[in-house]
């Protein structure tokens, strides 16, 4: 399923078999221009307060990091290592 918000196009999914643990989730190849790491990181701010979540996940294609905003955290990893955890 896509929605629009605000501008930007997000995926949700859902397991039926398993119980829904909401975790939001964007992806971005390359974030090492400040303009689009930026630009993804707000977007997670804004899903984040308007899902009411505490942790948000991007993944990248190999940076990593973790951003504490605020009381918030948005966790930045590679999809191998995102890979290896699932």
């Amino acid at each position: 399923m896509k929605t629009l918000f605000k501008r930007l196009i997000t995926d949700f999914h859902e397991s039926p078999a398993k119980p829904v643990i909401p975790q939001l989730v964007n992806i971005s190849y390359d974030i090492s221009y400040p303009n689009t790491k930026n630009r993804e990181i707000k977007a997670l701010q804004e899903g984040i307060t308007y899902f009411k979540l505490n942790k948000a996940l991007l993944i990248t294609q190999n940076q990593e990091d973790i951003l504490k905003i605020d009381v918030k955290t948005i966790v930045i990893k590679p999809l191998w290592k995102w890979l290896l955890e699932t």
